[in-house]
């Protein structure tokens, strides 16, 4: 066993220990990125950025400008919900480094994402590679709140330098396991994590096909602090289906360790790709590739035409032939999958109450813009 000692200075002591510390924003040194962009890798960021997003709705003067950095899965979600909270009052533009956005992902999701972003008028902006972040202004006080705009300079591939403005930056351009930060420690700058494990190139911790840490028996590691190797696998995505499936190895290699059972390699299954474009939209990719026939009779004719109508489609930019569904029902497939995977019914039924709650005060207040929008009746004698 060992111990672990908290920020306080409590000692918490343990006979086994699982670390699932999740990610943290990667900056890359860019200045201002710390200082002036608002992170999304924590709840506490995700309440920040909600608080914000609130406070440039309720903006009397003038639209609000939001700056969204990167492409990838985080970027498009929170740039598309950006946009439906700002509803009109401001303007949301997604910065990617890329040619394109989600440039790894199925055609199926890039087209689904392209297609609702320029619904909400989402401006995507490509092959940006951001330079700095600056503020317009002098610095509030301490213990002031920041709202001064900022500029956003990017370095394009034709040497120019393109300047945006704006009222919030979302950095959504990378993450990095928060373990990292132990690999940095010195007597000058010690790290706010120390830990005694070994941490591979990318600073997770280095681990055995079973997610045990190598050298320390007692200790497993999932998630984005696990630097799992697996046989013909380069890289595991950062995504949350590799961590819940790496929790399941995790608890029944504990229980195997406690009551000396051989331990289970962890073996990644790929489930298809999710994501929520909005509070209602999203799109969903299976992972399975449908045969030729089949794939032909669903891109073509009236069978292929009804299921488009609900939102089913096969991907044809590609050979993968996989089928990609967009729309509201992909947001309730999406929102069905993290309601099973909640650990107990108790959970369930707190995650589906609130759901059903959420969903009534926003059909609520879209009666209530339907109504206000509404022009009086004129009554005749």
């Amino acid at each position: 066993g060992g111990r672990v000692t908290l920020a306080s200075g409590e000692e918490v002591h343990y006979d086994w220990l699982v670390l699932a510390l999740g990610a943290e924003s990667a900056t890359f040194g860019i200045p201002g990125v710390r200082n002036l962009a608002v992170p999304f890798c924590t709840f506490a960021d995700a309440q920040r950025t909600k608080e914000q997003l609130q406070q440039l709705q309720q903006k009397q003067a003038g639209l609000s400008e939001v700056v969204v950095v990167g492409g990838g899965y985080a970027g498009i979600e929170l740039a598309s919900t950006a946009a439906e909270v700002l509803a009109g009052r401001g303007r949301v533009k997604l910065v990617c480094a890329g040619p394109d956005i989600l440039e790894t992902s199925p055609a199926g999701q890039r087209s689904a994402a392209r297609s609702v972003l320029n619904g909400k008028g989402v401006t995507i902006v490509t092959n940006g590679m951001v330079a700095s972040i600056e503020r317009v202004g002098k610095a509030p006080p301490e213990g002031v709140p920041d709202n001064s705009p900022r500029m956003v300079y990017l370095n394009m591939p034709d040497g120019s330098r393109q300047l945006l403005q704006a009222d919030l930056v979302l950095w959504t351009a990378g993450s990095q396991p928060a373990t990292k930060e132990a690999g940095r420690d010195s007597p000058k700058h010690p790290a706010r994590l120390s830990l005694p494990f070994p941490l591979n190139n990318k600073g997770a911790t280095e681990t055995d096909e079973t997610l045990r840490v190598l050298s320390h028996a007692r200790v497993f590691a999932l998630g984005d602090v696990s630097g799992v190797q697996l046989p013909d696998t380069d890289s595991l995505p950062v995504t949350a289906q590799v961590a819940f499936q790496q929790a399941d190895y995790v608890a029944w290699n504990l229980w195997a360790a406690i009551n000396g059972r051989p331990l289970l390699p962890f073996r990644y299954q790929h489930l298809g790709e999710m994501m929520s474009l909005g509070a209602v939209n999203g799109a969903v990719t299976l992972p399975i590739p449908l045969p030729p026939p089949i794939a032909g009779a669903l891109q073509g004719g009236l069978l292929g035409s009804l299921l488009g109508v609900a939102g089913v489609k096969v991907d044809s930019a590609d050979e993968s032939r996989r089928v990609t569904i967009d729309g509201p029902l992909a947001g309730a497939l999406r929102r069905a999958a993290y309601w099973y995977r909640q650990p107990t019914g108790e959970q369930r039924l707190r995650v589906g109450a609130s759901w059903l709650e959420q969903l009534a005060a926003d059909g609520s207040k879209a009666v209530q813009g339907a109504l206000s929008r509404r022009p009086p009746s004129t009554w005749r004698d």
